[in-house]
């Protein structure tokens, strides 16, 4: 009829004996499962979709133990520890990815933070790949909460081993800028020392000759004009050393 539906139950039967030890007959037991079968069902339809919309964002996603241990990646983080599928790394400690100098630091962090219960900050670390190249990894770690008690972390990490190569270059031409600016300082300071000793004879010819140009013989204002004219050479040659 239109009113019927089919239902998950649990069917059990045994045997039923009389006085002699024969099977005479069975006993059955009925159980209604169909909400216990059905919440089951969504459950694992609902981890699936998750498991599928994890596998396709570009971030590696984690979840370890209280070991330490990955129990669950996506294929990302796979990719960023230079694996093709999260199986290869599942099952495996986080921390034998790491650098020998990062490991030990970040294992006695996770420890800490397990005890205290209090989540870690943003980890950033360097790792070496299955073919054996470093990348430095972003990390996001949050604790897992079981009955109020840290039963492990779940994270997002994140490679950001191409941002660092870019932040390492603007810091190295960012050196070179100011090395060049000191440079043209020093260079313009040696120029402005240079130039005081043209510019004060200058002044002094041209001040003397100014002053008392009435009391000059001929012979001391040709004798003036040759020394102005032998700074403005000495200035003129500076000039082009300087602009070369």
């Amino acid at each position: 009829s239109p009113n019927q539906k089919e239902i998950w139950v649990l069917y059990s039967k045994l045997p039923f004996y009389d006085s002699d030890g024969k099977i005479i007959g069975t006993i059955s037991y009925i159980m209604d499962v169909n909400d216990r079968i059905t919440a089951e069902n969504d459950l694992r339809n609902s981890e699936e979709k998750y498991r599928l919309l994890v596998d396709e964002v570009s971030d590696g996603f984690y979840i370890i133990d209280t070991q330490g241990v990955l129990t669950f990646a996506n294929r990302a983080l796979a990719k960023i520890l230079g694996f093709e599928e999260p199986k290869d790394i599942i099952g495996r400690s986080f921390v034998e990815f790491l650098v020998p100098a990062e490991a030990e630091k970040q294992s006695e962090q996770y420890h800490i933070a397990l005890a205290s219960g209090i989540d870690t900050d943003l980890i950033f670390t360097e790792i070496i790949k299955k073919n054996g190249t470093h990348a430095i990894l972003e990390i996001r770690p949050r604790l897992i909460f079981v009955d109020n008690k840290p039963t492990g972390f779940r994270g997002v990490v994140l490679d950001i081993t191409e941002q660092k190569k870019a932040e390492l270059q603007l810091q190295k031409y960012a050196d070179e800028l100011k090395s060049a600016n000191e440079a043209r300082d020093r260079f313009y300071s040696i120029i402005a020392h240079d130039l005081r000793g043209p510019f004060q004879s200058f002044l002094n010819v041209s001040e003397m000759c100014a002053t008392e140009i009435d009391t000059l013989t001929r012979e001391e204002i040709k004798t003036f004009a040759t020394e102005l004219n032998l700074a403005l050479k000495r200035q003129y040659q500076l000039d082009r050393k300087s602009v070369v």
